[in-house]
């Protein structure tokens, strides 16, 4: 009887020690993991095991992965039929529905979702409309103007957010002003193109080409301006 339990005792004690090794393991990937997604690019994880590990949102949250294109699966892939738009008005900014509904009928032809948008002008804190568990999730702020880059027309935040200046788009277009839903609509579809990991190009014609518009001046008709993307980027996107 008393070698049973000396064995029963033993095994237990070997199978707590395998447990505290495997818990010591999975803790160490886990914390490197973590480092290596918040260093280069190149780095193993980031090279080769990021796009998987943001493709789940348990993962992208507990590793924190918020750079472009960890959102990528969200928007193209099959966990959310919908995609919904919030757009939060800063600033005291305005925007026309026009620009809007040009940016929903593209943003819904990339990545073949229906989309829809509302207007807030909110300052408090975004909701978050993955809640609805059919639904991902866009951020659009509209403010004045970036105070550290007083030409940016737009950029991306986290891997879920878009912001336009408000006022910089229309300084922008100030000699075309016909073209201002236009470029609202191209500046923020250029920022979704980065949510869905699209760099940027030199391709002429395409939409993430950083300098689609001759000597950065804009376009004096509406019809010129690039509001979609090219075929070399849609193949990105389906790829």
């Amino acid at each position: 009887m008393d070698s049973r339990l000396r064995g029963s005792e033993g095994m237990k004690k070997l199978i707590t020690i395998l447990l505290l090794l495997l818990i010591i393991a999975v803790s160490f990937l886990f914390i490197l993991a973590k480092i290596q997604a918040q260093g280069s690019e190149q780095n193993y994880f980031n090279s080769k095991w990021r796009a998987q590990a943001a493709a789940v949102p348990f993962f992208r949250q507990i590793l924190g992965l918020h750079w472009d294109g960890d959102a990528r699966a969200d928007y193209l892939g099959a966990r959310y039929r919908k995609i919904f738009v919030e757009v939060d008005l800063m600033d005291g900014q305005i925007v026309e529905l026009a620009a809007l509904d040009l940016l929903k009928e593209k943003m819904s032809a990339a990545t073949g979702k229906p989309v829809s948008y509302l207007i807030s002008d909110r300052t408090a804190p975004r909701r978050n409309y993955r809640n609805e568990s059919d639904t991902a999730a866009v951020y659009l702020r509209i403010l004045d103007r970036d105070p550290e880059s007083p030409d940016t027309l737009g950029k991306t935040f986290e891997e879920y957010g878009i912001i336009l200046y408000g006022r910089r788009l229309r300084e922008f277009t100030d000699s075309a002003p016909a073209t201002l839903n236009s470029y609202i609509a191209s500046t923020a579809l250029h920022e979704f193109g980065h949510l869905l990991g699209l760099p940027h190009n030199d391709r002429p014609g395409c939409l993430m080409n950083e300098h689609a518009e001759e000597g950065d001046v804009a376009w004096q008709r509406a019809q010129d301006v690039i509001i979609d993307f090219c075929e070399y980027e849609k193949e990105l996107i389906n790829g």
